[in-house]
């Protein structure tokens, strides 16, 4: 008799997980970029509008990837900027229907540095340490270690805020212009945070961390000892 029941809780159980996919749906596509070559290590963002449920997957080494277990609905895609390589992408009208795999290939268009072999490591990296994870290393102090090279990667999954108007006309035009007002560009102290895709050095000291990168103006200092910052910043 438990037997029975027990095998009747199984066929329950597995039915019941049809049923409740049969309600759902999935979309999946390919990613490529301009040339046609696959783009692996790239994260798909979708989400049900005006909102609700939302999925991501990460490209594979042939640039497919697969969100499934969806709700049916209205749903907008989103693929964030992968460095200085490929530019933001995003689509919205994606129907998933129950039972069905909606496929949507992408072809990516090339951002700052227009696909030049080399020159951006974003993708190389994040994808030589992708999972990587453990304990956080410690200086001898109990501190936080971050001394080494890091790369400034920006929360690929990160829900777009809404900026106001003004300011999105801003970051529209110095997008138009290929970032030509940017600070950067006229050689001023840009970003305070390692938010680039570039790469950072921190040397760090129980009283000092230097931080180095590529952009002006090349280095910070951050003082561990309770000091502030000199009056003069060239004493």
């Amino acid at each position: 008799m438990n037997k029975c029941i027990a095998v009747f809780s199984v066929l329950w159980l597995l039915a019941s997980n049809v049923f409740a996919q049969a309600g759902r749906g999935a979309i999946t596509g390919t990613l490529a970029d301009p040339d046609g070559n696959p783009v692996a290590g790239a994260t798909v963002n979708v989400k049900l509008t005006p909102a609700g449920a939302a999925g991501s997957a990460v490209s594979t080494a042939k640039g497919d990837f697969t969100i499934s277990g969806l709700t049916v609905g209205d749903y907008e895609l989103s693929i964030p900027s992968i460095g200085f390589t490929f530019r933001p992408y995003s689509r919205s009208g994606l129907m998933v229907r129950a039972g069905e795999t909606l496929r949507t290939d992408i072809r990516l268009q090339w951002n700052l540095n227009l696909g030049t072999i080399g020159d951006d490591y974003y993708l190389d990296v994040r994808n030589r340490y992708a999972g990587l994870n453990g304990p956080a290393p410690r200086t001898a102090d109990g501190k936080p270690d971050l001394s080494g090279v890091w790369q400034g990667s920006p929360d690929t999954s990160a829900e777009r805020p809404s900026p106001l108007e003004w300011a999105a006309t801003i970051a529209r035009k110095n997008v138009e212009n290929s970032l030509r007002d940017s600070p950067t560009a006229l050689c001023l102290p840009g970003w305070v945070i390692p938010a680039q895709p570039i790469l950072y050095k921190f040397v760090q000291t129980p009283a000092l961390i230097v931080l180095l990168f590529e952009l002006e103006p090349h280095n910070r200092q951050i003082f561990m000892d309770g000091r502030s910052h000199p009056a003069d910043p060239d004493p």
